[in-house]
C-alpha cells in the first residue's frame, strides 16, 4: 500500500470563563501526540502531518456555561453539549481539505472526544476527560477514524473503533486492531486528504 499523508489543522481553544472549554499545549506536545497516533495507524499506511497549529478564543462560553448547569443529563443534553462545544470552536480558519481538530480543556462527559459531521467536519479532542489520563492519543486516533467514515465495531477493547472504553486505552500498553474493512474504508476517504508530491515540494 502507498503511504497516505494526511494534514491535520489544530485549534487550540482558550477561554478565561471555562475550564473546561480552555486547554493549554504546546505545539511539541502536539507532535508527540500525532506520533503515537501514527504509531497506530501505520497499520493502514496512514500518517497524519501537523500542518497548522493555532489558538484561537472560545465563542459564547456563557451559553456553554449556562446549559452546563441543566440538571437533567439524557441525551438531549448529550447532544446540545456536544453541539455548543463545537459552536465555541467556531472559526473561519477550517480548511475543508484538512483534517481539522478542536484541542479543549475537558470533555462534558465521559468519551474521549467527539466528531461532528457538519458542512465543516470537526474533531473535538480533549486534554483529559472524565474517564481519561491526560493527553489520550487512542481517542484522538478514535475519533480521525470517525472522520474517515469509520462507525464504532463493539469488537472488543483490542480495536481502535470499539465504542466503549477507548478513552482508558494507553497506545503504549496495547497495540490497537483496524479491521480490513475499516482499513479499506478509511483509505479511501483519506485519498480526498492525501498530501500529493507536487505541493511537498
Amino acid at each position: 500500500m502507498v503511504l497516505l499523508k494526511l494534514p491535520v489543522n489544530v485549534f487550540v481553544l482558550k477561554s478565561d470563563k471555562s475550564h473546561e472549554l480552555d486547554a493549554n499545549i504546546s505545539e511539541q506536545e502536539m507532535r508527540d501526540v500525532l506520533a503515537q497516533v501514527n504509531s497506530i495507524w501505520q497499520q493502514a499506511k496512514i500518517e497524519y502531518i501537523l500542518s497548522g497549529f493555532e489558538a484561537i478564543n472560545a465563542i459564547g462560553a456563557e451559553h456553554f456555561l449556562s446549559y452546563r448547569k441543566t440538571k437533567y443529563k439524557g441525551i438531549s443534553y448529550q447532544k446540545e453539549m456536544s453541539l455548543l462545544t463545537r459552536d465555541s470552536c467556531e472559526t473561519q480558519l477550517y480548511q475543508q481539505s484538512e483534517i481539522n481538530v478542536c484541542v479543549v480543556g475537558q470533555i462534558f462527559n465521559r468519551s474521549g472526544g467527539i466528531f461532528i459531521n457538519f458542512e465543516s467536519p470537526l474533531v473535538i479532542w480533549p486534554l483529559t476527560s472524565k474517564s481519561s489520563q491526560s493527553l489520550n492519543a487512542a481517542s484522538l486516533a478514535h475519533e480521525i477514524g470517525h472522520h474517515l467514515g469509520l462507525s464504532h465495531n463493539y469488537l472488543g477493547a483490542r480495536y481502535l473503533m470499539q465504542g466503549l472504553g477507548i478513552s482508558t486505552v494507553k497506545p503504549e500498553q496495547q497495540h490497537l486492531l483496524l479491521t480490513q474493512k475499516e482499513i479499506d474504508t478509511a483509505r479511501n476517504q483519506a485519498e480526498f486528504y492525501h498530501i500529493r508530491k507536487e505541493y511537498l515540494l
